[in-house]
């Protein structure tokens, strides 16, 4: 993957290894291409997904000189950077920066929801360094293990669901919500 700081035209793949020894390393190439679809599903249509990317994902096996085999996943790069890291952030007031967390809040809830709705998966880990944003839109990143579940039983509906991610939130987001 290229530096942080490097120049870039959008376009790059990251190249992500995995150790296959945990039970759950496959987590993260299901959740990704059940992601995709659901991408794919809706490009043209409006959706909760309108501001993404298309991810395109290719996940495979290689050996390693001493013959063990490690998990490949190859996967576009998401643009835009962490709340933190953005300009307008560093430089802006608290109620601006209290509109941009409602707006990161806002769009990721609808997100997240439309991915349990379609295909039964539960993204947890929506704190600020898996939510890259930038003038478009935002950008939910790390669909591995623990970060991505299944939903067992009967999906909730979107008050029962928001009900929860807002007391989630609170708890990922709670040193940013501090600072402003």
């Amino acid at each position: 993957m290229l530096a942080h700081n490097a120049e870039s035209s959008g376009n790059e793949v990251i190249v992500k290894i995995l150790n296959l020894e945990p039970l759950s390393a496959s987590c993260e190439v299901f959740a990704l291409k059940e992601l995709t679809q659901v991408q794919q599903d809706e490009h043209n249509a409006k959706s909760p997904w309108s501001d993404q990317l298309v991810l395109f994902i290719k996940s495979g096996f290689v050996k390693d000189h001493a013959g063990n085999k490690w998990g490949v996943i190859v996967m576009r790069k998401q643009p835009g950077q962490q709340l933190s890291q953005m300009a307008e952030w560093i430089t802006g007031t608290p109620e601006f920066k209290r509109h941009m967390v409602n707006t990161v809040y806002e769009r990721t809830l609808q997100k997240i929801y439309d991915l349990v709705e379609k295909k039964g998966l539960v993204h947890v880990d929506f704190g600020p360094t898996n939510i890259l944003v930038d003038h478009d839109g935002c950008y939910l990143i790390d669909f591995g293990a623990p970060s991505v579940y299944h939903i067992k039983g009967t999906k909730p509906t979107f008050e029962e669901f928001e009900r929860w991610y807002k007391i989630r939130w609170g708890f990922l987001w709670g040193s940013v919500l501090q600072e402003i």
